[in-house]
């Protein structure tokens, strides 16, 4: 039987066609290895299967410790890591702590690290990690909960439009340069307790729609909830505010406390009156 002349011409397109938009697959224990190796990494349109840990790496360095566990390790990464488009299959580990031994583990980034237009369909685990240099977490998706609690950002850190769909934790955070929220959601808890961000902050236009915790919290160059949406309860108690703060639009849905709240080292109940009033 013979086939039209067309029907190869077809085929091979459409081999092509498929060949184009396979996506490219590539596991976890590739990438940890090309870091041994000294290898910047970058990806792109990439699905990246199993835990990327991390915490696995080969310059792993005991820093502290007692006889009987207790003991502290840290990798430090130092090539600059970039993933644009990319989805996680498994955990993102940058820490580490055993129940039993009470081992921990902790890594330090040296270069820049940016994670843009991502799904993380796990945990992101970054506790305790120290970024030196720029931090680009932006647009992604965040599936399960996002863990930067006691981490150090030493240059600008960028988190906007982000969806945080679990809890996102940066309770103890400290932000040395600038940092930008504004645009992303929070599904569930949001934790920023005792956050200190030392540099101008931006939430503008993000929507919390759980709890929101800023006790403790420090903004000692100001920051932006312009168009900012609390559904839930925001907890501002003993927050420290100082100007310039953006309250334009605001909308605060539920119980807000700001209990010793100061602002320039005033009361903040009494500023926002002020506000009110003129």
């Amino acid at each position: 039987m013979k086939y039209p002349k067309s029907i190869p011409i077809l085929l091979a397109i459409l081999f092509i066609s498929n060949g184009a938009f396979a996506e490219n697959r590539i596991h976890a224990k590739m990438i940890i290895k090309a870091i041994n190796d000294g290898q910047s990494i970058h990806y792109e349109n990439t699905i990246i299967e199993g835990n990327l840990n991390f915490i696995n790496l080969e310059n792993k360095k005991q820093i502290s410790g007692k006889l009987f566990g207790n003991d502290e390790y840290l990798c430090k990464v130092t090539v600059p890591i970039e993933f644009t488009n990319c989805t996680f299959t498994g955990d993102v580990v940058a820490y580490f702590s055993d129940e039993f031994s009470k081992d921990v583990i902790n890594v330090e980034f040296r270069e820049n690290v940016i994670f843009n237009d991502c799904t993380f369909e796990e945990e992101t685990l970054f506790k305790y990690s120290t970024f030196y240099k720029s931090s680009d977490f932006i647009n992604n998706v965040f599936e399960e909960k996002a863990l930067f609690k006691y981490s150090k950002f030493k240059y600008a850190a960028e988190f906007d439009n982000n969806r945080f769909k679990d809890n996102a934790n940066f309770k103890y955070a400290s932000f040395k340069r600038s940092s930008n929220f504004s645009h992303s959601s929070f599904k569930r808890y949001a934790d920023f307790k005792y956050s200190n961000f030392k540099d101008a902050v931006d939430f503008s236009d993000s929507i919390f729609n759980h709890d929101a915790n800023f006790k403790y919290t420090k903004f000692p160059r100001g920051v932006d909830f312009e168009n900012t949406i609390f559904k839930d309860d925001a907890n501002f108690k003993y927050t420290k505010f100082y100007e310039p703060i953006n309250l334009k639009g605001t909308d605060f849905q539920s119980d807000t406390n700001i209990k010793y709240a100061k602002i320039n080292g005033k009361n903040f109940t009494n500023y926002l009156l002020k506000k009110k009033m003129n």
